[in-house]
């Protein structure tokens, strides 16, 4: 049960994430009928990581696609990611893969990446 939960969990991430929908873990949580604390406990046992941390490394993931594969813009990447700000996406970005949005558009180098 906990095995398919945690896969069932992961693919309604991807999917929301590639649909440029909210993911929140108040939003996965109602979707699968569970407290918020329920979903967050099982990821971080079984997988040494928060959650929320994962949202997030996916989220940016996700961007780092759409800066080289699309024309959009870094802002409008940023909020179809999650971000209520072009300054804090430019902010986790860099966190993430150390270079900002606008440079990795303008020299694509090999990431790191959370696995799908």
């Amino acid at each position: 049960m906990d095995a398919e939960f945690l896969h069932n969990l992961i693919q309604k991430i991807e999917i929301d994430i590639s649909a440029d929908s909210e993911s929140s873990i108040a939003s996965l949580s109602a979707c699968l009928g569970l407290s918020k604390a329920h979903p967050q406990r099982l990821f971080k046992f079984a997988f040494d990581l928060p959650l929320a941390t994962y949202i997030r490394s996916r989220r940016l993931a996700y961007a780092a696609e759409q800066i080289l594969n699309s024309d959009s813009s870094i802002l409008l990447i940023a909020l179809r990611c999650q971000f209520e700000h072009e300054q804090s996406f430019s902010r986790a970005f860099k966190n993430e893969f150390g270079l900002t949005p606008g440079d990795y558009r303008k020299n694509p180098v090999p990431l790191k990446s959370f696995l799908r």
